[in-house]
């Protein structure tokens, strides 16, 4: 499943057993859709959150399941997730299992995997073109006004990673299509002053645009920002969508894994 944007020289593409990955930086990211577990409805079928009152031995499985299709579950560490800005370096220390409460996870530590869940909030994955660092972030709504694309951009900086340095994939979410949204999200969007057209004459708003306009705005370059236009909303064949579920539902999984040094 290409981007909207099309795939010629970009680091994203379709997994053939059926998630999705790609070379970034000196790392790799995955990205696993709903397809190939055991878990069952409304966590129908490769829930990978333990936080979604699914049967622990199912996402145990799934996870199981995942990592023999190449997403490396089996020793991730998984970020505790909260729609803020905090953004946490791991290294050689990070334990398997249950991470920091972060919304941004980034690493300079080779073989450490970084792992989340969605289920229509923006995975955003950043890497430096010149060292082996990178990390992946989670932008809800929420994370997108508060400024956790920023808030990435700027812990890598402060880490000696210059934005000019820097790639992004903003990964499968809820697209601008299916994401209307209420007074108070147009007005905290409002308040970012990124411009026009992030929400429409419906009141949907452009999560990808917005987040691309923030890094874009914190020093990343435009053309080094993919965008896949791969809506979690509008493919219930591929992905969890908690708006197109009513809120009961399993998670997609996003991770990032640096290469070996």
């Amino acid at each position: 499943m290409a981007s909207e944007q099309g795939d010629r020289d970009r680091p994203w593409g379709p997994d053939p057993a059926g998630g999705w990955s790609g070379q970034l930086g000196a790392g790799r990211l995955w990205f696993t859709g709903r397809v190939g577990g055991v878990s069952a409805p409304p966590f129908a079928t490769l829930n990978l959150s333990r936080h979604v009152r699914d049967l622990p031995a199912a996402v145990a499985e799934n996870r199981r399941r995942a990592a023999i299709r190449g997403a490396p579950t089996a020793d991730a560490v998984w970020g505790q997730l909260i729609h803020g800005t905090n953004v946490a370096w791991l290294g050689p220390e990070a334990a398997t299992g249950p991470g920091p409460v972060a919304d941004g996870l980034l690493t300079a530590q080779a073989g450490l995997t970084i792992a989340m869940t969605f289920a229509d909030c923006v995975p955003i994955w950043l890497a430096s073109r010149a060292a082996p660092v990178g990390g992946l972030l989670h932008a809800g709504w929420r994370g997108t006004v508060r400024g956790i694309a920023r808030a990435g951009v700027e812990a890598l900086h402060a880490g000696g990673v210059p934005p000019d340095s820097l790639e992004a994939v903003i990964g499968p979410s809820i697209g601008p299509c299916c994401y209307e949204v209420g007074s108070d999200v147009v007005d905290a969007v409002a308040a970012l002053d990124l411009g026009p057209g992030l929400v429409d004459a419906r009141r949907h708003l452009d999560l990808w645009e917005a987040n691309r306009r923030l890094l874009h705005g914190a020093g990343v370059a435009d053309e080094r920002i993919v965008v896949t236009g791969l809506c979690t909303a509008c493919h219930p064949e591929w992905f969890f969508s908690h708006r197109r579920e009513g809120g009961r539902t399993g998670r997609n999984g996003g991770f990032w894994r640096m290469d070996p040094a």
